[in-house]
């Protein structure tokens, strides 16, 4: 059972917050402009869970792969963001190229579960199970992976766009042939080993395929993460990547 998002409580702690403490929540990117590999790149990306209750869950990674001769089933080396802050996920310090997002990981708190039962005498015994964290990899389905297709060119910031990707059901037969090819990728032998079991029960694996609620790159929702970009690159090398 969900009980913690991690990003929201700490997202919540810092709105309690007043004048100049409320800067002490943000942090900057922790690498400067490196003038050789010297693009940028940024995307905005959320999960929709079954259990959203408090919100979509923000990526704790997400996945990049550079594109070579136009081929968005690339066999490069993948890249993973550099600095995510508040659902923005940022690709710094990369050559200048073209690029697409492929997949995104979040974390789930879980909660510990207690229970007590009767020992005789007036005692009782109480066992605790669960907890811990679990972590979910969502590959983007290929029409939004073509969608982030951007060129990142030198000093610039370079936007994919703004994507909230509800988690699908079940493992990797409703996979397209895009989402297939990352999972070779990032977890090799894993769609052709055995499937993960509990107590014997197959479970479905933690490598889902994500369907787009939102898949907006338009003008507007560029110049929107722009703006929050401006604030997010405030007093770093990076604010000149932005137009």
């Amino acid at each position: 059972m969900k009980i913690l998002n991690p990003s929201l409580l700490r997202r919540a702690s810092c709105a309690l917050l007043a004048g100049s403490l409320l800067w002490a929540c943000k942090s900057g990117p922790p690498v400067k402009p490196n003038a050789e590999k010297n693009a940028a790149i940024g995307i905005q990306v959320e999960f929709k869970t079954l259990l959203a209750i408090l919100g979509n869950e923000e990526p704790s990674r997400v996945f990049f792969a550079p594109v070579v001769n136009g081929k968005i089933l690339s066999k490069e080396n993948l890249l993973t963001a550099t600095w995510i802050t508040d659902s923005r996920a940022y690709l710094l310090n990369v050559p200048p190229g073209e690029y697409v997002a492929v997949a995104g990981q979040f974390v789930q708190q879980q909660a510990a579960s207690s229970t007590s039962a009767p020992v005789g005498g007036g005692a009782t015994v109480s066992v605790s199970t669960g907890g811990g964290t679990n972590t979910y990899t969502i590959f983007f389905p290929e029409r939004v992976v073509k969608q982030t297709l951007v060129r990142a060119e030198p000093n610039r910031l370079a936007v994919m766009g703004n994507y909230v990707l509800k988690v699908g059901q079940g493992g990797y037969s409703g996979m397209d042939a895009t989402q297939k090819h990352y999972v070779d990728r990032i977890f090799p032998g894993a769609r052709t080993g055995p499937p993960p079991t509990v107590f014997g029960i197959e479970v479905p694996p933690p490598h889902i395929a994500g369907t787009p609620v939102t898949a907006e790159n338009s003008d507007a929702a560029i110049g929107a993460f722009l703006g929050e970009a401006r604030e997010d690159f405030a007093e770093t090398g990076f604010s000149t990547y932005i137009p």
